[in-house]
């Protein structure tokens, strides 16, 4: 017998097992996530000052109060931050409700109203910005009457991609 013919019986022999010990292909499901930073959006008080209420202290030698400012730290990456009163802004006699004084407020530079305006302009809103906030009394055409005055100041603040 020819050696080449036992060499090809042992070759077969050899790639069979070769063939049947191929182990089987595995499959691995790997979770992949990403995330971009966007929509951020605050107006928070700087300081804890909004714990107690703003108190506009009154000057006897003035017949005035002396207006009170306050600062928010303002961000948004969506645009520019407005600001509009949420309702007329005043402070009411705890005793006699119908005496009355008006507060004149301001955001950064701007009046409030009962209209949104722009008080932080999209540049400044995306790096964020000290956003100072002023309480002003405004004096009745009839003066100041005595007593006690306490009020609420509702201010509502927004963003939006439209204002850039």
């Amino acid at each position: 017998m020819k050696p080449y013919a036992l060499a090809v019986p042992f070759i077969a022999l050899f790639a069979g097992a070769a063939v049947a010990s191929a182990p089987e292909p595995i499959t691995q499901n790997i979770s992949v996530t990403a995330t971009i930073p966007g929509n951020n959006f605050s107006v928070e008080p700087k300081l804890d000052w909004m714990n107690q209420p703003v108190e506009l202290e009154y000057q006897v030698q003035n017949d005035n109060f002396n207006p009170v400012t306050h600062y928010f730290e303002a961000q948004s990456d969506l645009g520019a931050i407005q600001a509009k009163l949420g309702a007329a802004a005043e402070l009411r006699n705890t005793q006699k409700t119908d005496e009355v004084i008006q507060l004149a407020i301001t955001v950064g530079t701007e009046l409030l109203t009962l209209s949104p305006v722009d008080v932080m302009s999209a540049e400044d809103a995306n790096t964020g910005a000290d956003l100072p906030i002023t309480f002003a009394a405004i004096k009745p055409g009839n003066g100041y009457k005595k007593g006690e005055y306490e009020g609420v100041v509702s201010v509502l603040f927004e963003t939006s991609s439209s204002s850039l």
